[in-house]
């Protein structure tokens, strides 16, 4: 559970709420009017924090047939932060998860293996 310690006013404006990432699941949740959602978009509608997401989480939220047709979720579309992809940032560490994947893989199996002989 998320729970949110009330700001003074005067501190409030004169910071920018803490921006967080949001994954289509937490969308989802507050559409399906989920307690714990709820009260995060709550806390948004507040000021106390802001969100963002990026095209993927649109686009799948977007293709979700009951998404777009909720009223909710014409209502907070428009708060929400479009962050662009960074493409040579998501390949480089796709790559460096890649080999640490084969890696960790390599050694898993040889393991497997040298424990099978004993």
């Amino acid at each position: 559970m998320i729970e949110f310690e009330p700001q003074a006013r005067a501190e409030r404006s004169s910071q920018a709420p803490p921006l967080a990432f949001l994954d289509t699941a937490v969308i989802h949740d507050y559409l399906r009017h989920k307690p714990t959602a709820v009260r995060l978009f709550r806390a948004e509608s507040d000021g106390r924090i802001s969100f963002a997401i990026n095209p993927i989480v649109l686009q799948e939220l977007l293709l979700t047939l009951d998404t777009a047709a909720k009223p909710e979720f014409n209502r907070i579309v428009d708060r929400l932060r479009l962050l662009p992809i960074d493409f040579a940032k998501a390949e480089a560490l796709a790559a460096e998860a890649s080999a640490g994947a084969r890696g960790h893989a390599a050694r898993t199996g040889l393991e497997e293996a040298v424990g099978a002989l004993q």
